[in-house]
């Protein structure tokens, strides 16, 4: 499972609605689907904040398990 594949699912375990969750994170709706969507990775200081608000550990959103 790729990052933006966990991170839709983890925020959909969480019940965070994308306009919900991207502002708690302090991104804009549209940069968050396109992070859903693969389109684009967010910076350090942004996958910081999203570990934080869906309370997990940034190795559990890195390790993609596709292989």
């Amino acid at each position: 499972m790729t990052f933006s594949e966990k991170l839709k699912m983890l925020r959909e375990k969480a019940g965070l609605s994308k306009s919900k969750f991207a502002s708690s994170v302090g991104i804009d709706r549209k940069t968050l689907i396109k992070y859903e969507k693969g389109e684009s990775e967010p910076t350090i200081h942004i996958f910081e904040k999203i570990c934080e608000v869906l309370q997990v550990d940034p190795k559990e959103l890195l390790n993609d398990t596709t292989q």
